[in-house]
């Protein structure tokens, strides 16, 4: 499968996957956390949910899902994608060492995270080639004296 197609593909899957665990739980809050063991207190309780699990998620959609149809988005929303999902991951490895082995579901969960954060960073990797030139042209048509650039290298 050529870069580009699976590139698409990691996206296509991030805001598929992002999106209904959102709509789910701006829909079903109380029953989107009720299976990793979560309980909300309250109308505070189902406000932190839908913001949480909710909202953030469907922006998360919707980064990747903008990445997948607008070309000069696609990179961005492939790093920034890698990074949330390398974020989540990094928080379940910090609570598995400091609260334990926690119940398979979350161990599901941190496995999908952490094959996303390689693939995406692999896929970074592979595409640096990409990025470069427009940080090397954005450098160029900078007012930033020698000196200033050479620190950002």
């Amino acid at each position: 499968m050529e870069m580009k197609r699976t590139i698409q593909v990691y996206l296509a899957a991030a805001a598929v996957a992002f999106a209904l665990i959102g709509i789910n739980a701006m829909i079903h809050p109380a029953a989107a956390v009720a299976g990793i063991g979560l309980r909300p207190d309250g109308v505070a309780g189902l406000n932190e949910i839908r913001a949480s699990y909710g909202g953030l998620q469907l922006a998360i959609a919707l980064v990747a899902a903008t990445g997948l149809v607008w070309r000069p988005a696609r990179l961005p929303a492939l790093a920034v994608s890698t990074v949330l999902c390398a974020g989540m991951a990094l928080s379940r490895l910090v609570s598995l060492v400091v609260d334990g082995l926690p119940p398979a579901p979350m161990l599901l969960w941190l496995s999908l995270e952490l094959l996303a954060t390689v693939v995406g960073a692999a896929l970074l990797v592979r595409n640096r080639h990409h990025l470069a030139p427009a940080v090397q042209r954005r450098r160029a048509h900078s007012p930033e004296t020698a000196e200033t650039a050479s620190i950002d290298e």
